[in-house]
């Protein structure tokens, strides 16, 4: 059996300081990951609230811009089909009132 001379209290206490040096530095890494995992998650709903914002806000003109377009979009597949004394102008006059 082979038996170790003993080590001195200082040799003790330097391993013991730099076992929490080590662990010192893990936590910071640990940290500092933990911070921007947080701005990570954090910036998807910065986006979504924003969004939701500005659609209450505009949703007048949202919905407008999405009629026209529907209704541009239905002219330009039925005027095939139109009488010829119709004309596209026609319908926009009827669709502004």
């Amino acid at each position: 059996m082979c038996i170790m001379p003993p080590t001195p209290t200082e040799e003790k206490l330097d391993a013991i300081l730099q076992h929490i040096k080590n662990l010192d530095r893990r936590d910071r890494l640990r940290t500092w990951g933990g911070f921007f995992r947080s701005i990570i998650t954090i910036i998807p709903v910065i986006v979504f609230l924003y969004a939701s914002w500005y659609v209450t806000q505009h949703a007048g003109e949202i919905m407008q811009s999405i009629a026209a377009e529907a209704a541009q979009q239905t002219a330009a597949a039925t005027s095939k089909y139109l009488p010829e004394g119709t004309s596209l102008d026609s319908l926009k006059t009827l669709m502004k009132k």
